[in-house]
């Protein structure tokens, strides 16, 4: 895609482009609280980054989200 605006209009743009990405992938809906999450392989729980649920280290998929973790 190639969007074309007046230097003027950039922030404007920029902030429209990220709500309407935000309403179209429904991360608007999301909590978002968890996003910097870190994951420790060696921890006994971790915390899925998507939705905050505890999984174990060895798990590939959160049971909760489905976010491929693995």
């Amino acid at each position: 895609m190639h969007l074309q605006v007046r230097e003027a209009d950039i922030q404007d743009a920029t902030t429209i482009m990220a709500r309407e990405f935000r309403k179209s992938t429904a991360l608007a809906d999301h909590d978002l609280s968890h996003l910097q999450a870190a994951f420790d392989p060696r921890a006994t729980k971790t915390v899925c980054p998507a939705c905050g649920a505890q999984v174990a280290p060895t798990t590939t998929t959160c049971p909760d989200c489905g976010l491929c973790i693995g």
